[in-house]
């Protein structure tokens, strides 16, 4: 037999070995696939734990950059960047550049003076938020009593805190719609002042007062759930009366502060929510369509149902209106959230990022004056988690700012507690502590946020150091995740 020949020979065997070991390959890798989909219907959790891991076939390309024969390695993440491009994201890189820089990136709600120290030196917060009950500053005959103002802004100063002032329009006797004030003032509703002037007064008097003691920023009202009207809730001109009302009280605000103080930042009012419509958009992660969620169980629905809840929904079109409608009258967006796992910001924030984008308003913040989870269900381990993960996926989402709610634990308040950082016997939860102390070192106030992988971002901070940080879900699901 001749050497050709057998050099012919020998690259056959060798091909038929390739070819043979890249079918059992494939027909391992299918093995694997069915069983994996077969876990995934079966196990609650595995379901669950697939939210985090996202699509396997993601791929991370690597190309290797010789400049100057360094040899340079660049990693570029592949898969869906899964978010909706407005101005701040580069598509390309899956790069987010934090749209406005005018509010820190952490604070807190609520702090009182005991857990004010605590929040700045333990936790790295700069900022906190403190809602204003209207009556509880201007009495009925037009009198102003700031003693409880002063005493928060004077203990801020002591530790380094700034303030955002959330001004409620709940007088039982200045606003439109008059009533009789609730055991707690939570259930006071909100709406539009009796008289714009005397609301601009009251207003401008707050900002005059404060602006140079460490107020940075003012919101119209607090959460939109709170805001009513005077018409009979079933008179078909309630919905959009509420919504004239809103956009005329958030106009009345935003001009009383800037008149005041143009460098002033203003907040919309809290829209909450956003679940459902985030669903019916179908926003999603690598393959992953959001489900939305309740306080007690993952709830699973379909987009076309979600699509038939929200037609003509008042709820949808009430934000949509403050969205859009009320765009010249706040230079942040507020969005609160509670959540259960931290890809659920993205589909919230992408669903607010949609409307901005469709609308063509530009220039807006984005800021979450509430956030915080777990909320349905705890364990110290996923609490530290989802401190580092939430906040990473929103940042990279949309969010410039975000306030943590809460820092401490409010008796009566139940789940709301699950993320606060104090519990009921006043005691620091310390690995709570050190997983926000660690997340704000590496992200605070950063100029831009690239997704490098499925689950790894790197932050780049104003001094132009660059931090990564791996989102993996690396601890167990609480207890009850498991129907």
């Amino acid at each position: 037999m001749g050497k050709i020949q057998q050099k012919n020979i020998i690259i056959a065997i060798v091909f038929i070995i390739a070819v043979a070991l890249s079918l059992f390959i494939l027909v391992s890798d299918l093995s694997i696939l069915k069983k994996a989909e077969k876990n995934e219907i079966t196990k609650e959790e595995s379901y669950l734990k697939n939210l985090f891991k996202g699509k396997d076939k993601t791929e991370i390309i690597e190309e290797e950059k010789e400049e100057e024969g360094t040899g340079k390695i660049e990693t570029t993440f592949k898969g869906d960047c899964s978010v909706i491009v407005l101005a701040d994201f580069d598509e390309k890189t899956c790069t987010r550049t934090r749209a406005k820089k005018d509010i820190d990136t952490l604070g807190f709600f609520p702090l009182g003076a005991t857990n004010m120290p605590r929040a700045s030196q333990l936790a790295g917060a700069t900022f906190f938020r403190s809602i204003v009950q209207w009556p509880e500053i201007y009495d009925s005959q037009g009198n102003f009593h700031f003693e409880h103002l002063d005493a928060l802004f004077k203990n801020a100063k002591k530790n380094n805190l700034k303030i955002i002032l959330s001004l409620r329009s709940n007088h039982p006797e200045k606003s439109s719609v008059t009533f009789v004030p609730a055991e707690t003032a939570i259930r006071d509703p909100d709406s539009l002042p009796k008289s714009e002037q005397e609301w601009k007064n009251y207003v401008t008097k707050v900002v005059e007062r404060y602006k140079d003691k460490g107020l940075i920023a003012v919101a119209t009202t607090n959460e939109i759930w709170q805001f009513k009207t005077n018409l009979p809730k079933n008179s078909p001109d309630y919905e959009p009366q509420k919504r004239k009302d809103m956009v005329a009280l958030m106009k009345m605000t935003y001009e009383a502060v800037k008149a005041e103080d143009p460098d002033m930042i203003v907040l919309s009012p809290a829209i909450i929510g956003g679940d459902i419509e985030a669903l019916a958009k179908g926003y999603n992660e690598n393959g992953f369509i959001y489900e939305g969620n309740d306080e007690t169980v993952i709830r699973k629905m379909s987009k076309s149902e979600a699509e038939k809840q929200i037609e003509n929904a008042s709820g949808v079109l009430f934000r949509k209106e403050i969205i859009v409608t009320g765009a010249p009258y706040y230079d942040y967006l507020n969005l609160h959230q509670r959540f259960d796992f931290p890809n659920e910001v993205v589909f919230h924030v992408n669903w607010a990022r949609d409307i901005l984008k469709n609308n063509k308003i530009t220039g807006k913040g984005i800021i979450g004056t509430e956030f915080g989870g777990p909320f349905s269900y705890y364990s110290p381990e996923y609490h530290e988690y989802m401190i580092k993960a939430a906040n990473v996926l929103a940042y990279y989402a949309g969010f410039d700012s975000i306030t943590w709610s809460y820092f401490a634990y409010l008796p009566g308040w139940f789940n709301y507690n699950y993320p606060a950082l104090v519990d009921e016997n006043g005691n620091l939860k310390q690995g709570a502590v050190d997983a926000m102390k660690k997340m704000t070192d590496a992200t605070k106030n950063f100029k831009s946020v690239r997704r490098v992988s499925e689950n790894i971002y790197e932050f780049t901070l104003p001094s132009g150091q660059k931090q990564t940080i791996d989102t993996t879900l690396n601890v167990p699901l609480p207890a009850g995740y498991n129907k």
